[in-house]
């Protein structure tokens, strides 16, 4: 979900005035937010609502708006917020990719060669 994990913590330092703590406690709730969004969200939004093409689009567009949120965010709460827009989008983009290239790659092996 951070994506940048090096420089999380000066960037939350700097920005937040967060300590070692706080930034422990951020990349804590991220890592469980992750984990929550692939193991109960994201079977729920391939089942039901979306297919890969779809995730792949959405999940780039929520990344992108989180990643924007968190550059503009001033407060504790809106950075927060935005790591979740990354954590959701980030794992639909991933499951989703992941899953259409491995689908055309098991096209392409079956493909009789002429």
């Amino acid at each position: 979900v951070i994506m940048l994990h090096s420089i999380f913590a000066d960037y939350t330092s700097t920005k937040l005035g967060w300590d070692a703590r706080s930034n422990g406690f951020a990349m804590g709730a991220s890592g469980l937010l992750s984990v929550g969004v692939d193991l109960v969200l994201l079977p729920q939004l391939h089942k039901r609502l979306l297919g890969e093409v779809n995730m792949v689009f959405f999940g780039s567009t929520l990344s992108a708006s989180g990643l924007l949120a968190a550059a503009i965010s001033a407060t504790a709460h809106g950075f927060m917020l935005a790591l979740a827009l990354v954590a959701l989008g980030s794992a639909m983009f991933k499951s989703a990719a992941a899953a259409l290239i491995l689908n055309a790659s098991a096209r392409e092996q079956v493909k009789p060669r002429s």
